[in-house]
């Protein structure tokens, strides 16, 4: 996967001050380029959330040639609220999205409690995930979410969910919480994001 993965990303400098210090709940929202009204039903809905000072709420995207990243510079002058991967964003590339997303939390929000990494087609109820945290804040190095077991890679080479044998041979996933929406401690995203790099890459993002 590092050889595939180019480090780095453009985002505002404000998305989370102090490096999370403050920061309760970090909210990552992946997001396709033309997404934008997507976007904006978010921005008017449960991400008001964001203008709290224990919350951040930021989109990631990727390259998408440029009237589409310029669009994105244009929406982001805006709002203020978009990081952007050096990826090209496409469904083969969703874990190299992942992996964008933890290397930014990385260098950029570590100290942030939580972070819930979800979709933008997701309605998150941003009160009822407070709660769950303040129940949880004690926990160390731990992923929540909706836990896939005993699923197995497709071989059929048509579906596009194939995953070949060079990419994982076992007949049987571990156990994984699924892409939608997972929520995670911080102390997790080093971890990950050093170790994803030097696994072979798989397109299907989960945790």
């Amino acid at each position: 996967t590092r050889d595939l993965y180019e480090s780095g990303y453009d985002s505002p400098p404000d998305i989370c001050p102090d490096n999370g210090e403050t920061i309760k709940l970090l909210i990552i929202i992946t997001s396709a380029p033309v997404h934008r009204e997507a976007r904006l039903a978010i921005r008017q809905t449960w991400g008001h959330f964001g203008i709290r000072r224990d919350i951040a709420i930021a989109f990631l995207v990727g390259a998408a040639g440029q009237t589409l990243d310029d669009a994105i510079v244009a929406e982001n002058y805006m709002y203020n609220d978009i990081i952007r991967g050096r990826f090209v964003d496409s469904y083969n590339n969703l874990t190299l999205k992942t992996i964008s997303m933890l290397e930014w939390v990385d260098k950029e929000c570590e100290k942030a409690s939580f972070i819930l990494k979800t979709d933008d087609d997701m309605f998150i109820n941003v009160p009822k995930l407070l709660q769950f945290t303040e129940k949880k804040h004690a926990d160390k190095r731990t992923i929540y979410g909706r836990l896939a077991k005993k699923w197995k890679p497709i071989r059929n080479k048509k579906s596009k969910y194939y995953v070949s044998l060079e990419q994982y041979k076992p007949a049987i996933f571990p156990q994984f919480t699924t892409g939608p929406a997972y929520l995670m401690t911080s102390d997790c995203v080093k971890d990950l994001y050093s170790k994803a790099l030097n696994l072979t890459y798989l397109k299907l993002e989960g945790k």
